[in-house]
């Protein structure tokens, strides 16, 4: 009996032993599978399952003006955000915060029902209010450090610089050309979450910190500029204005100004017609300045010179059954521009690029200065010395004298451009641009400085409402440089007369 059931025993137990090793082959096979072969892929699967990044603001770059003075910093701040599912008590908690937060009760209650696993409550919180939600300690609440821009300055600068918005991104100006640079790279922390995708805890995770600008303005020229350029467009009773300052050399801008202008720590409470950068921007019709391009021209190509006369017809010429007025209307340019042409006749015949940083400061890496960049030669020099002597004559002679100074050679170019009127479609007798462009000293020029007065009232000529303003400009930044007026010895040659008649006007 033993004998004969022994056998199928025997039989039921290898089969059930090859069966089981079978299956702990199949069970090695996928966890090998699992643990080696898809370890990687798997991994990273299960990591984004429990951690959650969430973007926060990084610590922008400081923006100085060439001499090292803060025009952009980043301060201290903090973001207050809610786990919605860690809230018991949505109504209290959004009570005590609208408290400290001075928001409405139901906006805050709000985003505390919502059905995402994180909320923002209110970014870029000042330092008070972050000591005030600290002693609250509020389940399901909590806070993030973040940067906030701030510009010590105010108004000062404030096209040119621009402004950021409340992700910290830039928006306008060099906030905006610059932002990679600024910011330096993305920030988050990384939120470990449960089951229910909540966020228990957190870790932070930083990028590397944004590089620091230096600028080619002054902050001492910039205020000069934009203090005389608003009371100009005050007592002219103008719409707008605009001065741009430059060293004609390197196209360095040592300062833009715009009025109106607006404070970028507020800049959502102005129109963006106000924030718009002008000198920039705006093309206008500059009207007899141009007269500096076609005098380059006609001089360059040996067409003319310098003591030939012409008859102006009166201010028309007929060609071809058509009436040409005026060579400096119809055609536009930028104050930018205008000056970046004037320049390239103060420095000898080179057209430089005008440029507004100076250098970049990164994090270890020491400064790293940023060269002029000259484009092309435009004119000779030999051209370049008989404008100087034509455009000095302007000032000395012609209608540009509100410009000169006692001391100092002064070359520029007045123009009054009358303004296309959309409404009458054709030019306008009211509405003006005045204008005056122009360097000192003549003889080594240090500065260009352009000077734009939109639509002013009453005595409207550029040669007795902007030249003024670049006196004045020039009077003091000539000063604050310490470049010294012309010896004594040189004045009988600034103040002979000359017996050829005034050329330009």
């Amino acid at each position: 009996m033993t004998s004969s059931f022994g056998t199928p025993s025997r039989f039921r137990i290898a089969i059930l032993a090859l069966l089981l090793t079978a299956f702990l082959g199949l069970v090695a096979a996928r966890l090998y599978s699992i643990q080696i072969i898809r370890h990687h892929d798997l991994g990273t699967r299960a990591t984004g399952q429990y951690r959650r990044h969430i973007p926060v603001a990084t610590k922008r770059g400081t923006i100085y003006d060439r001499r090292g003075r803060a025009l952009a910093i980043s301060l201290d701040a903090a973001s207050v955000f809610a786990h919605p599912g860690l809230i018991e008590r949505p109504r209290a908690t959004a009570s005590r915060l609208a408290q400290v937060l001075k928001l409405p009760v139901r906006e805050i209650e709000g985003k505390l029902r919502s059905d995402r696993p994180f909320v923002w409550i209110q970014r870029k919180v000042d330092p008070e209010r972050v000591k005030a939600l600290v002693k609250l300690n509020l389940q399901g609440v909590g806070l993030v450090p973040e940067g906030k821009r701030y510009y010590p300055k105010k108004n000062l600068a404030a096209h040119l610089i621009g402004f950021v918005g409340v992700d910290d991104r830039g928006l306008e100006g060099v906030e905006l050309e610059y932002d990679r640079l600024l910011t330096g790279g993305s920030r988050s922390f990384v939120g470990r979450v449960d089951a229910l995708r909540r966020i228990v805890f957190r870790e932070a995770e930083e990028s590397h910190a944004g590089s620091d600008l230096y600028l080619t303005i002054d902050e001492v020229i910039q205020h000069v500029a934009e203090r005389h350029l608003t009371e100009a467009v005050r007592s002219s009773g103008a719409k707008a204005g605009t001065v741009v300052v430059m060293d004609p050399a390197t196209g360095e801008i040592l300062a833009l100004a715009n009025t109106p202008s607006y404070n970028p720590n507020t800049y959502w409470k102005y129109r963006p017609a106000v924030r718009r950068n002008r000198a920039v921007t705006d093309s206008y019709e500059p009207g007899s300045a141009f007269k500096l391009v076609l005098a380059a021209a006609a001089l360059e190509e040996k067409l003319v010179s310098p003591n030939d006369l012409f008859y102006g017809e009166g201010g028309v010429i007929e060609v071809a059954g058509t009436k040409i007025r005026d060579l400096g209307h119809e055609v536009a340019a930028t104050s930018m521009q205008l000056i970046a042409a004037m320049s390239a006749v103060a420095n000898g015949g080179n057209l430089v690029r005008p440029h507004v940083v100076k250098a970049v400061r990164n994090a270890g890496d020491g400064i790293e200065e940023i060269r002029p960049l000259p484009v092309r030669r435009v004119i000779s020099s030999e051209t370049a010395r008989t404008l100087t002597s034509i455009l000095t004559e302007v000032v000395e002679r012609g209608t540009g004298q509100a410009a000169a100074l006692q001391g100092y050679r002064v070359a520029g170019k007045t123009a009054t451009a009358q303004k296309f009127d959309q409404k009458i479609g054709r030019y306008s007798h009211t509405k003006v641009m005045a204008s005056f462009v122009g360097y000192v000293p003549a003889e080594d020029p240090r500065l260009a400085i352009l000077v734009l007065i939109d639509e002013p009232e009453g005595l409207a000529w550029g040669g007795s409402v902007a030249a003024p303003v670049f006196r004045e400009i020039a009077q003091e930044v000539l000063g604050y440089l310490e470049i010294a007026p012309i010896h004594a010895r040189d004045e009988r040659v600034v103040q002979r007369s000359y017996e050829t008649p005034s050329r330009v006007n």
